[in-house]
Protein backbone atom coordinates (compact mmCIF):
# COMPACT_ATOMS: atom_id res chain seq x y z
CA UNK A 1 0.00 0.00 0.00
CA UNK A 2 1.28 3.29 -1.08
CA UNK A 3 1.66 6.36 1.71
CA UNK A 4 0.91 9.87 1.06
CA UNK A 5 1.22 13.35 3.24
CA UNK A 6 -1.65 14.76 0.64
CA UNK A 7 -4.23 14.48 -1.75
CA UNK A 8 -2.33 16.51 -3.86
CA UNK A 9 1.01 13.61 -3.48
CA UNK A 10 -1.43 11.09 -3.84
CA UNK A 11 -2.76 12.14 -7.40
CA UNK A 12 0.84 12.80 -8.64
CA UNK A 13 1.81 9.39 -7.67
CA UNK A 14 -1.02 7.49 -8.34
CA UNK A 15 -1.02 9.38 -11.80
CA UNK A 16 2.44 8.58 -13.40
CA UNK A 17 1.84 4.74 -11.47
CA UNK A 18 -1.77 4.73 -13.95
CA UNK A 19 0.48 6.02 -16.65
CA UNK A 20 3.70 3.75 -16.60
CA UNK A 21 2.02 0.61 -15.42
CA UNK A 22 -1.68 0.83 -16.49
CA UNK A 23 -3.28 -1.78 -18.88
CA UNK A 24 -5.65 -0.53 -21.55
CA UNK A 25 -9.15 -1.72 -21.68
CA UNK A 26 -12.08 -0.33 -23.42
CA UNK A 27 -15.28 -0.41 -21.27
CA UNK A 28 -18.42 1.08 -22.67
CA UNK A 29 -15.96 1.33 -25.39
CA UNK A 30 -14.25 4.14 -24.24
CA UNK A 31 -10.26 3.26 -24.63
CA UNK A 32 -8.88 3.75 -20.85
CA UNK A 33 -5.78 3.05 -19.30
CA UNK A 34 -6.27 1.66 -15.82
CA UNK A 35 -4.62 0.48 -12.76
CA UNK A 36 -6.96 -2.22 -10.72
CA UNK A 37 -7.22 -2.93 -7.48
CA UNK A 38 -5.60 0.18 -5.97
CA UNK A 39 -4.83 1.04 -2.73
CA UNK A 40 -3.47 3.93 -0.93
CA UNK A 41 -3.16 5.37 2.41
CA UNK A 42 -3.33 9.42 3.00
CA UNK A 43 -1.62 10.59 6.64
CA UNK A 44 -3.15 14.04 6.94
CA UNK A 45 -7.16 14.68 5.21
CA UNK A 46 -7.13 18.10 5.56
CA UNK A 47 -4.52 18.51 2.94
CA UNK A 48 -7.16 18.05 0.73
CA UNK A 49 -6.36 21.00 -1.80
CA UNK A 50 -4.72 20.63 -5.05
CA UNK A 51 -2.47 24.08 -6.42
CA UNK A 52 -0.32 21.90 -9.46
CA UNK A 53 -0.45 24.70 -12.28
CA UNK A 54 -1.01 22.02 -14.85
CA UNK A 55 -4.07 20.70 -13.15
CA UNK A 56 -6.09 23.29 -13.10
CA UNK A 57 -8.28 21.77 -9.97
CA UNK A 58 -11.29 24.09 -9.10
CA UNK A 59 -11.67 24.98 -5.01
CA UNK A 60 -14.82 26.59 -5.95
CA UNK A 61 -16.39 23.57 -7.77
CA UNK A 62 -15.02 21.69 -4.68
CA UNK A 63 -16.70 23.47 -2.21
CA UNK A 64 -19.95 23.79 -4.54
CA UNK A 65 -20.01 20.08 -5.04
CA UNK A 66 -19.60 19.74 -1.15
CA UNK A 67 -22.58 22.31 -0.66
CA UNK A 68 -24.55 20.26 -2.37
CA UNK A 69 -24.27 16.74 -1.01
CA UNK A 70 -24.57 18.75 2.60
CA UNK A 71 -27.46 19.73 1.52
CA UNK A 72 -29.09 16.38 0.90
CA UNK A 73 -29.56 17.52 -2.89
CA UNK A 74 -30.38 15.58 -5.80
CA UNK A 75 -30.88 18.82 -8.09
CA UNK A 76 -29.29 19.09 -11.51
CA UNK A 77 -29.73 22.84 -12.03
CA UNK A 78 -28.00 22.97 -8.59
CA UNK A 79 -24.73 20.81 -9.24
CA UNK A 80 -24.89 22.14 -12.67
CA UNK A 81 -24.29 25.76 -11.63
CA UNK A 82 -20.50 24.67 -10.61
CA UNK A 83 -20.15 22.85 -13.67
CA UNK A 84 -22.59 22.36 -16.64
CA UNK A 85 -20.93 18.56 -17.27
CA UNK A 86 -23.44 17.42 -15.04
CA UNK A 87 -25.48 18.00 -17.43
CA UNK A 88 -24.39 14.35 -19.42
CA UNK A 89 -25.47 12.64 -16.19
CA UNK A 90 -29.36 13.22 -16.23
CA UNK A 91 -31.63 10.50 -17.13
CA UNK A 92 -34.09 12.74 -18.71
CA UNK A 93 -34.70 14.84 -15.63
CA UNK A 94 -33.80 17.50 -13.67
CA UNK A 95 -32.42 15.02 -11.09
CA UNK A 96 -28.57 12.96 -10.67
CA UNK A 97 -30.00 9.97 -9.60
CA UNK A 98 -26.53 8.21 -8.99
CA UNK A 99 -23.63 10.32 -7.53
CA UNK A 100 -26.24 12.20 -5.06
CA UNK A 101 -24.05 10.62 -2.23
CA UNK A 102 -25.25 13.58 -0.24
CA UNK A 103 -29.09 13.16 -1.18
CA UNK A 104 -28.34 9.06 -0.05
CA UNK A 105 -26.29 10.52 3.12
CA UNK A 106 -28.34 12.92 4.43
CA UNK A 107 -31.88 12.57 3.22
CA UNK A 108 -34.17 12.05 6.38
CA UNK A 109 -36.70 8.86 6.40
CA UNK A 110 -40.21 9.29 7.45
CA UNK A 111 -39.02 9.45 11.07
CA UNK A 112 -36.44 12.23 10.66
CA UNK A 113 -33.22 10.06 10.59
CA UNK A 114 -30.26 10.07 7.66
CA UNK A 115 -27.91 7.26 7.36
CA UNK A 116 -25.73 10.10 8.70
CA UNK A 117 -27.80 10.20 12.35
CA UNK A 118 -27.85 6.86 12.47
CA UNK A 119 -24.38 6.29 12.09
CA UNK A 120 -22.91 9.07 14.39
CA UNK A 121 -25.47 7.42 17.13
CA UNK A 122 -24.07 4.60 16.71
CA UNK A 123 -20.62 5.50 17.50
CA UNK A 124 -21.83 7.35 19.87
CA UNK A 125 -22.86 4.24 21.74
CA UNK A 126 -20.11 2.12 20.71
CA UNK A 127 -17.03 3.81 19.56
CA UNK A 128 -15.47 0.69 18.57
CA UNK A 129 -18.29 -0.76 16.31
CA UNK A 130 -17.68 -2.27 12.81
CA UNK A 131 -20.59 -1.28 11.45
CA UNK A 132 -20.64 2.08 10.79
CA UNK A 133 -20.72 1.17 6.91
CA UNK A 134 -22.42 3.64 4.35
CA UNK A 135 -23.73 2.01 1.37
CA UNK A 136 -23.77 3.92 -1.95
CA UNK A 137 -23.52 1.27 -4.64
CA UNK A 138 -27.10 0.06 -4.66
CA UNK A 139 -26.89 -3.24 -6.29
CA UNK A 140 -30.53 -3.54 -6.70
CA UNK A 141 -30.97 -0.62 -8.48
CA UNK A 142 -27.38 0.09 -9.93
CA UNK A 143 -26.32 -3.35 -11.05
CA UNK A 144 -26.48 -3.30 -14.90
CA UNK A 145 -28.37 -0.45 -15.08
CA UNK A 146 -28.64 1.62 -18.50
CA UNK A 147 -28.57 5.21 -16.83
CA UNK A 148 -26.21 7.48 -17.35
CA UNK A 149 -25.11 7.93 -14.14
CA UNK A 150 -24.11 5.13 -11.67
CA UNK A 151 -22.72 5.35 -8.69
CA UNK A 152 -18.71 5.17 -8.71
CA UNK A 153 -18.49 5.59 -4.64
CA UNK A 154 -19.78 1.90 -3.12
CA UNK A 155 -18.97 1.56 0.42
CA UNK A 156 -17.27 4.28 3.44
CA UNK A 157 -16.43 2.75 6.75
CA UNK A 158 -15.56 4.42 9.47
CA UNK A 159 -13.10 3.81 12.64
CA UNK A 160 -12.75 4.73 15.72
CA UNK A 161 -9.49 3.59 17.00
CA UNK A 162 -6.68 4.72 19.35
CA UNK A 163 -8.92 8.44 19.67
CA UNK A 164 -9.19 9.02 16.24
CA UNK A 165 -11.89 8.53 13.42
CA UNK A 166 -10.27 6.88 10.15
CA UNK A 167 -11.95 6.37 7.27
CA UNK A 168 -11.59 3.86 4.33
CA UNK A 169 -13.40 4.37 1.07
CA UNK A 170 -14.19 1.42 -1.97
CA UNK A 171 -15.03 3.04 -5.27
CA UNK A 172 -15.78 0.66 -8.10
CA UNK A 173 -14.48 2.90 -10.68
CA UNK A 174 -12.34 6.09 -10.48
CA UNK A 175 -11.38 9.10 -13.09
CA UNK A 176 -7.75 10.33 -11.91
CA UNK A 177 -8.57 13.49 -14.45
CA UNK A 178 -11.97 13.86 -13.21
CA UNK A 179 -13.48 12.67 -10.19
CA UNK A 180 -10.25 11.88 -7.57
CA UNK A 181 -9.46 14.95 -5.89
CA UNK A 182 -13.29 16.20 -5.55
CA UNK A 183 -14.26 12.98 -4.36
CA UNK A 184 -11.85 12.44 -1.65
CA UNK A 185 -12.44 16.39 -0.76
CA UNK A 186 -15.75 15.38 0.20
CA UNK A 187 -14.88 12.28 1.77
CA UNK A 188 -12.21 13.97 4.44
CA UNK A 189 -14.83 16.53 5.20
CA UNK A 190 -16.95 14.05 5.71
CA UNK A 191 -14.35 12.36 7.87
CA UNK A 192 -13.64 15.39 9.74
CA UNK A 193 -16.85 16.11 10.33
CA UNK A 194 -17.47 13.18 12.15
CA UNK A 195 -14.70 13.59 14.18
CA UNK A 196 -15.79 17.17 15.26
CA UNK A 197 -19.37 15.88 16.05
CA UNK A 198 -17.75 12.95 18.12
CA UNK A 199 -14.83 15.17 19.92
CA UNK A 200 -12.41 12.87 18.41
CA UNK A 201 -9.34 13.64 16.50
CA UNK A 202 -8.93 13.12 12.24
CA UNK A 203 -7.04 9.49 11.71
CA UNK A 204 -5.79 8.67 8.32
CA UNK A 205 -7.62 8.42 4.91
CA UNK A 206 -7.56 5.13 2.90
CA UNK A 207 -8.76 4.78 -0.60
CA UNK A 208 -9.29 1.71 -2.53
CA UNK A 209 -10.35 1.05 -6.20
CA UNK A 210 -11.32 -1.63 -8.48
CA UNK A 211 -10.37 0.88 -11.54
CA UNK A 212 -8.23 3.88 -10.92
CA UNK A 213 -7.76 5.33 -14.62
CA UNK A 214 -6.85 7.99 -17.05
CA UNK A 215 -9.12 8.39 -20.56
CA UNK A 216 -7.54 8.16 -23.71
CA UNK A 217 -9.00 11.50 -24.41
CA UNK A 218 -7.53 13.42 -21.71
CA UNK A 219 -3.55 11.22 -21.57
CA UNK A 220 -1.81 14.09 -23.34
CA UNK A 221 -2.81 16.39 -20.68
CA UNK A 222 -2.43 13.82 -17.81
CA UNK A 223 1.51 13.25 -19.23
CA UNK A 224 1.89 16.80 -19.32
CA UNK A 225 0.68 17.35 -15.56
CA UNK A 226 3.19 14.21 -14.30
CA UNK A 227 5.96 15.42 -15.96
CA UNK A 228 5.81 18.82 -14.50
CA UNK A 229 7.76 19.31 -11.20
CA UNK A 230 5.66 20.29 -8.42
CA UNK A 231 7.12 23.60 -6.87
CA UNK A 232 5.53 23.70 -3.27
CA UNK A 233 2.40 21.61 -2.00
CA UNK A 234 -0.94 22.84 -1.63
CA UNK A 235 -1.47 24.46 2.24
CA UNK A 236 -3.81 22.17 4.36
CA UNK A 237 -6.77 23.76 5.40
CA UNK A 238 -7.85 24.86 8.57
CA UNK A 239 -9.58 22.74 10.88
CA UNK A 240 -13.32 22.34 11.03
CA UNK A 241 -14.89 24.42 13.74
CA UNK A 242 -18.67 23.57 13.13
CA UNK A 243 -21.29 20.79 12.20
CA UNK A 244 -24.31 23.11 12.14
CA UNK A 245 -25.39 23.00 9.05
CA UNK A 246 -28.62 25.39 9.23
CA UNK A 247 -26.98 28.85 9.24
CA UNK A 248 -24.59 27.49 7.05
CA UNK A 249 -26.29 26.21 3.52
CA UNK A 250 -29.00 28.77 3.02
CA UNK A 251 -25.91 31.35 2.48
CA UNK A 252 -25.01 29.10 -0.52
CA UNK A 253 -27.99 29.10 -2.08
CA UNK A 254 -28.65 32.62 -1.41
CA UNK A 255 -25.12 33.01 -3.45
CA UNK A 256 -26.17 30.47 -6.16
CA UNK A 257 -29.94 32.72 -6.65
CA UNK A 258 -30.05 35.77 -5.76
CA UNK A 259 -29.99 38.39 -8.84
CA UNK A 260 -27.32 40.35 -7.60
CA UNK A 261 -24.26 40.36 -4.94
CA UNK A 262 -21.56 42.18 -3.17
CA UNK A 263 -18.26 41.50 -2.70
CA UNK A 264 -18.82 42.86 0.81
CA UNK A 265 -21.97 40.46 1.78
CA UNK A 266 -21.18 39.15 5.41
CA UNK A 267 -21.45 35.60 6.55
CA UNK A 268 -21.63 35.61 10.00
CA UNK A 269 -20.63 31.94 10.59
CA UNK A 270 -18.12 30.08 11.91
CA UNK A 271 -14.86 30.52 10.19
CA UNK A 272 -14.38 27.70 8.59
CA UNK A 273 -17.48 27.81 6.59
CA UNK A 274 -17.18 31.72 6.11
CA UNK A 275 -14.07 31.09 4.28
CA UNK A 276 -15.43 29.07 1.56
CA UNK A 277 -18.60 31.03 1.40
CA UNK A 278 -16.15 33.66 0.20
CA UNK A 279 -14.57 31.66 -2.31
CA UNK A 280 -18.27 30.66 -3.66
CA UNK A 281 -18.48 34.71 -3.31
CA UNK A 282 -16.06 35.24 -5.93
CA UNK A 283 -16.73 32.47 -8.07
CA UNK A 284 -20.59 33.84 -8.37
CA UNK A 285 -18.83 37.85 -8.54
CA UNK A 286 -16.51 36.06 -11.65
CA UNK A 287 -19.71 34.54 -13.18
CA UNK A 288 -21.23 37.61 -13.29
CA UNK A 289 -18.29 39.43 -14.53
CA UNK A 290 -17.68 42.02 -12.66
CA UNK A 291 -14.22 42.27 -12.09
CA UNK A 292 -13.79 45.04 -9.97
CA UNK A 293 -16.00 43.62 -7.21
CA UNK A 294 -14.09 39.72 -7.72
CA UNK A 295 -10.68 41.56 -7.15
CA UNK A 296 -12.44 42.89 -3.49
CA UNK A 297 -14.16 39.68 -3.08
CA UNK A 298 -10.71 37.63 -3.53
CA UNK A 299 -8.76 40.22 -1.25
CA UNK A 300 -10.86 38.68 2.02
CA UNK A 301 -8.87 35.45 1.37
CA UNK A 302 -5.56 36.57 1.68
CA UNK A 303 -4.85 35.49 4.87
CA UNK A 304 -6.76 32.14 4.13
CA UNK A 305 -4.74 28.84 3.22
CA UNK A 306 -7.46 29.14 0.19
CA UNK A 307 -5.54 32.29 -1.53
CA UNK A 308 -2.78 29.79 -3.36
CA UNK A 309 -5.13 28.08 -5.17
CA UNK A 310 -7.61 30.03 -6.09
CA UNK A 311 -8.48 31.29 -9.63
CA UNK A 312 -7.74 34.79 -10.41
CA UNK A 313 -10.07 37.46 -10.07
CA UNK A 314 -10.44 38.20 -14.05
Amino acid sequence: MHHYKSVERAFLGELSRVLGTGEQVAPQSFPTTEVTDCIFRIERPRARLIGHPARGWSLPYAIGELFWHLSASDDLNAIAYYSRQWQRFADGSRKISGSCYGHRIFSCDSEGNSLWMRMTNLLRRDPSSRQAVLTLFDSVVDLGSSSKDVPCTSVLQFLVRGGCVNLSVYMRSNDLMLGFGYDIFFFTILQEMLAVALRLELGWYQHMVGSLHVYEKDRKRAEQIANEALESDAPEMESLDSVDLEPILPYERILRESDRVSPAMPFPVSPFWRHLLEVLLLYRLRRDGDVGSATAARERLRSTPYFSVLPPAT
